[in-house]
């Protein structure tokens, strides 16, 4: 024996990466069942769950390293079983990851290019040490700062208008029978033909103002519902963009049953960011424009260590979703947790766990997260969601108003945030957990933690905003 060393299972693989491990015949018969892979797995869940950051001893690894006709080879003496069963639940592991990633393909292939979306470093830091304004009890916290994305104020900007562009290119494809490029969709180079298109969606502001931006840029006509509760900011910034805007009675849900009768009737396009039965197609490509904002946070977090918890707010869940999706391998290697975000006046995916299958909630009062009052799951996200996540909870209104004019405020070393009603709702879900003990120790919640979370929006009505900043919008009146 010339040298011993001690190293992650993580670090020998890829030092390795690229080797044979060569396994003579055994010693004795490999003897390990299925009941001996279960203790295993049980014995990692225990270590992770009494501490994440913890490491434990797998044995030993004698091996001789050799080349031969440019193969390089682990010539393993001692530790082959051990090796062996590593590498059967490592294959496992992987094929039930890539299982969940195989479901929804178009998410990869589709993902837009810089030349449509440039990428954007936004990531702002919360240090829990200085921070005078946001006191939680975990080390750091990590805010994806969306207010800013296109001028639209949302991370809505990256799905609805890619949505468009899809349909847009598709639609000329088989009219001209030839390969589109988005470049010169974008240039105009087919404003006279795209001029006859139509699209159309559902709305509570941000998704709708994103698709009528998008028909603007690529030069197509936009037809767009919205429900009662939808303020007039709302809709005239969708109006803005040239988007005829229709108001219904009744909640989302209701304005997207309108809709998707409406463009029946009139052969529009919808461009919709919640998926239902035979309507999956444009879903798709809109969660890939999100995915812009993983690669994003990804590249920010190459030098930095990965959080150890992602909070996700959801409506339908797409967005939760397609970020789910992206982490799905990172937050397996690094363990981290992911918790979906809900309003208590619309947690249609929570009791959709509950019930192990899609549930509707009727939405009876609005939450004051505008973004994230929907009552039905989108099918793609919920089959993501359901896999992916690793606890769902719900938050009521009352912090909201609070946490918004925190951010706000800039103190000391803390810069001012423009944070939307359905910015902070992954604070406030991070101070609701850490009042329960119980699933503050079940998430590994702890004062170490790295946190993630999303500020999905800046003030995209400019005037509820201000009423809200200005305490002119009561705490009280959001219970």
């Amino acid at each position: 024996l010339q040298q011993m060393n001690s190293i992650s299972l993580n670090a020998f693989l890829n030092q390795y990466l690229h080797h044979q491990f060569f396994i003579p015949i055994y010693q004795r018969k490999y003897e390990w069942t299925t009941s001996k892979f279960d203790d295993l797995i049980s014995d990692i869940q225990d270590i992770d769950n009494s501490d994440p950051n913890s490491s434990h001893f797998l044995g030993l690894f004698v091996f001789t390293e050799e080349s031969n006709q440019n193969v390089q080879r682990l010539n393993i003496i001692d530790g082959q079983q051990r090796l062996t069963t590593l590498m059967i639940l490592l294959n496992v592991l992987n094929d039930i990851s890539q299982d969940v990633i195989s479901r929804f393909p178009q998410l990869g292939n589709e993902y837009p290019g810089e030349e449509i979306y440039p990428t954007i470093s936004n990531l702002a830091y919360i240090d829990q040490k200085k921070s005078k304004r946001i006191k939680t009890k975990v080390k750091k916290i990590y805010y994806k700062d969306e207010s800013t994305r296109f001028g639209l104020g949302s991370f809505k900007a990256l799905g609805g208008a890619f949505g468009v562009l899809q349909y847009v290119r598709k639609k000329l494809q088989d009219q001209m029978n030839h390969e589109i490029t988005l470049k010169d969709i974008k240039n105009g180079k087919y404003k006279d033909i795209v001029s006859n298109y139509v699209v159309s969606t559902a709305t509570d502001g941000n998704h709708g103002r994103s698709v009528a931006y998008g028909a603007q840029i690529f030069g197509c006509q936009c037809q767009i519902f919205i429900h009662s509760e939808v303020s007039e900011g709302r809709k005239n910034a969708m109006e803005e963009f040239g988007a005829n805007v229709i108001r219904i009675n009744g909640n989302y849900d209701d304005s997207l049953k309108v809709c998707i009768d409406e463009s029946g009737k009139n052969n529009w396009q919808i461009i919709s960011d919640t998926s239902y039965q035979g309507y999956t197609e444009y879903p798709r490509y809109i969660m890939g424009g999100y995915t812009v904002m993983a690669k994003e946070i990804l590249d920010d977090f190459e030098e930095c260590e990965f959080p150890t918890h992602i909070f996700l707010q959801a409506g339908v869940g797409g967005f939760a979703a397609a970020m789910c999706m992206r982490f799905w391998n990172t937050c397996f290697i690094n363990k981290t947790k992911i918790i979906i975000v809900e309003p208590t006046l619309a947690p249609c995916l929570i009791d959709s766990m509950k019930a192990g299958e899609i549930q509707i909630f009727d939405i009876k009062k609005e939450t004051i997260m505008t973004g994230l009052s929907c009552g039905e799951p989108s099918i793609l996200a919920w089959e993501i969601l359901k896999n992916g996540a690793d606890l769902f909870m719900t938050i009521n209104d009352r912090n909201i108003p609070e946490l918004m004019r925190l951010l706000a405020n800039g103190e000391g070393d803390d810069q001012p945030i423009e944070a939307g009603e359905c910015s902070v709702s992954g604070l406030a879900a991070i101070m609701a957990i850490q009042e329960n003990k119980e699933i503050s120790d079940a998430i590994n919640l702890k004062h170490n933690s790295r946190v993630l979370i999303f500020g999905t929006e800046g003030a995209t009505d400019p005037d509820i905003y201000d009423a809200i900043i200005n305490e002119e919008i009561q705490t009280s009146s959001c219970d």
